[in-house]
C-alpha cells in the first residue's frame, strides 16, 4: 500500500472541556481569569492504516527538529517521520521489524555513541517455538545510520514482550534497556520477568540479569525514586495480581523488588514523576477496570500510598507526566483506545488535578509530550491504533502564567512594576522556578529582567 501524508487544518481552535461535568461535553474552559489550555485541533498524518500503538520523539536526521518513529504492529514496522521545522512532518524512512513481529512500543536514544539518534522496539510475536507453544516476542535494536534511516542490527528473543524502557542503570554513561516480559517458564499463568539488557558501549547488548515481576506486564517507566542519584522502575502488570511491581536498583546491576502497588484492577501503563509537589517521584496508573487514573504518593523510602483516584473516558490506556502550562508542576496526561479524547489533568501545585479533554481521533493508544515547534509550549502527539495514524496537537497553552505580565512582574505586589521588582527579582536570580521567572524558562535570568523592563511603570489592573 502507498504511504501517503495526511495533514487537517480547520481554521478554528479545538476548545477543552470542563472536567467532570459530563466527559463528551465541549465547552470553554478558563484556568483561573485569564489562563485558558487550548490545543489546535489535531494534524494526523497515515503511515500505513495499521494499528499505530507506540510513538517517541527525537532528531533522527539530525537537523535540529524532533521528529516521530511511530511503531505499527499491524505492519510489523517503525516509521519515521521527519519534521520540516514548523512541526508538519513527512514520511523519512522505514525499517521493517519481521514478519509477524508485532512492534507495540518504540523508544529512542543513542545506544552506540556515535552521536545519532538510535531506536528499540518492543515486539509481541517475533519467532515461534516457545516451550509453553506461543508464538515468542523480542526486543529489535535499530541503528541510525545518521540520515534517519534505521537498520535492525540485534534482536534478543522474549516471552510477549509489549513493553520496554531505557537509561543508564550502572552510570557507565550507556543507555541499558529493561524488559518486562512472560517467564518462557509459565507462559500468561504465572510471574512474568523483567529482564536486563546491558549496552556494551557500541550498541549491542547482553542480558546480565533477570528481576522478578507480577502476572502479564504491559507498561514501565524509570525515575529516581528514592532520591539517591541512581535510576529505579516501576512495571504495571494487568494479569491475575492486578499489580505494580516497584524495583530499587542497588547499584551494579543488582535489584531489590519492593512491595507491589495493589489498589485498582488491570493496570496498563504507568509514569513516574512528583505530582504532589514534596521532590519525590510519585507513580501515576491507569487501570481499564474501572476506567481510573490512581496517583501513588511516594514517602522516599519506597512506601506508596493512594493519594488520589480520577475518573477516565473509556478503556484508558498509557498516561504521560510533563508540566503541559509551565507553572513548574507536573500535570499528567491519559490516552484511551476507547474514546478519541486525550485526558489533561491540571496540577494545582499540591498534587489535586482538574481535569479537561482534547480529541484525538483514531483511538490514541499512547501519549506523550515534546515541543515539536520550538515555541517554549508541550506539544501532545498521540499514537493511534485504531489505524496507521497519529496525531500532534499544537499547543496554545498559555506558558507564562495566568496573569497579565505586568501583574506576575510587580514581585512585591505593591500595584506598579518599579524599581523594588527589580530588586526582588535579583534577590532570586538562579533560583529554578520561581516567582520571578517571568518567561518561565526554569530559571531567574537577564531574560527575566527584559520581561520587566518590558512592562516597566505599569499598574496591574
Amino acid at each position: 500500500m502507498e504511504k501517503k501524508l495526511i495533514r487537517i487544518k480547520r481554521p478554528f481552535r479545538f476548545t477543552l472541556s470542563l472536567a467532570f461535568i459530563g466527559l463528551n461535553a465541549s465547552v470553554p474552559f478558563a484556568l483561573g481569569a485569564e489562563c485558558e489550555w487550548l490545543f489546535s485541533p489535531a494534524d494526523f498524518y497515515e503511515g500505513v492504516q495499521a494499528a499505530t500503538s507506540g510513538i517517541c520523539s527525537a532528531d533522527f536526521d539530525g537537523d535540529g527538529w524532533l521528529d516521530i518513529a511511530v511503531a505499527n504492529r499491524g505492519s510489523d514496522d517503525v516509521i519515521v517521520f521527519s519534521n520540516d521545522g514548523t512541526a508538519q512532518y513527512s514520511i523519512l524512512s522505514t525499517v521493517s521489524i519481521g514478519v509477524g513481529s508485532t512492534p507495540r512500543y518504540v523508544v529512542s536514544g543513542d545506544f552506540d555513541g556515535d552521536g545519532d539518534i538510535d531506536a528499540a522496539t518492543a515486539n509481541w510475536s517475533a519467532h515461534s517455538g516457545d516451550p509453553v507453544g506461543y508464538n515468542g516476542g523480542s526486543v529489535a535494536i535499530l541503528l541510525n545510520d545518521g540520515t534517519g534511516a534505521l537498520t535492525l542490527s540485534e534482536e534478543h528473543n522474549f516471552l510477549r514482550t509489549s513493553c520496554l524502557d531505557i537509561i543508564d542503570l550502572n552510570g557507565d554513561g550507556h543507555l541499558d534497556i529493561i524488559v518486562p516480559h512472560w517467564d518462557p517458564a509459565v507462559g500468561s499463568n504465572g510471574p512474568g520477568i523483567a529482564s536486563i539488557l546491558k549496552n556494551n558501549g557500541d550498541g549491542t547488548f547482553v542480558e546480565i540479569t533477570e528481576v522478578p515481576i507480577g502476572n502479564l506486564p504491559r507498561g514501565i517507566d524509570v525515575g529516581d525514586i528514592d532520591n539517591d542519584g541512581d535510576f529505579d522502575f516501576a512495571i504495571s502488570n494487568m494479569g491475575s495480581d492486578d499489580s505494580v511491581t516497584v524495583v530499587e536498583n542497588m547499584g551494579k546491576f543488582k535489584f531489590a523488588v519492593r512491595d507491589p502497588l495493589l489498589n485498582g484492577i488491570t493496570p496498563r501503563y504507568l509514569a513516574i514523576g512528583d505530582v504532589t509537589g514534596d521532590g519525590l517521584g510519585d507513580i501515576s496508573v491507569v487501570h481499564k477496570t474501572p476506567n481510573t487514573l490512581i496517583v501513588y504518593k511516594n514517602d522516599g523510602n519506597f512506601n506508596f500510598s493512594m493519594f488520589g483516584e480520577y475518573p477516565t473516558a473509556d478503556n484508558p490506556h498509557s498516561v504521560e507526566v510533563d508540566d503541559i502550562d509551565g507553572d513548574c508542576t507536573l500535570d499528567v496526561l491519559v490516552s484511551h483506545v476507547g474514546d478519541n479524547f486525550v485526558n489533561l489533568y491540571k496540577n494545582d501545585g499540591e498534587g489535586f488535578l482538574t481535569l479537561t479533554q482534547i480529541q484525538s481521533l483514531h483511538g490514541p493508544a499512547h501519549v506523550i509530550t515534546a515541543d515539536v515547534n520550538e515555541d517554549g509550549r508541550k506539544d501532545v502527539l498521540t499514537a493511534d491504533v485504531n489505524g496507521g495514524y497519529f496525531n500532534v496537537h499544537l499547543s496554545d497553552v498559555y506558558q507564562v502564567g495566568c496573569e497579565p505580565l505586568e501583574c506576575r512582574a510587580d514581585l512585591d505586589n505593591s500595584g506598579m512594576v518599579e524599581v523594588m521588582d527589580i530588586i526582588e527579582l535579583i534577590s532570586q536570580w538562579g533560583t529554578p522556578c520561581g516567582p520571578s521567572d517571568l518567561n518561565r524558562s526554569g530559571v531567574v535570568d537577564v531574560l527575566d529582567i527584559i520581561e520587566l523592563i518590558s512592562v516597566w511603570g505599569s499598574e496591574c489592573p
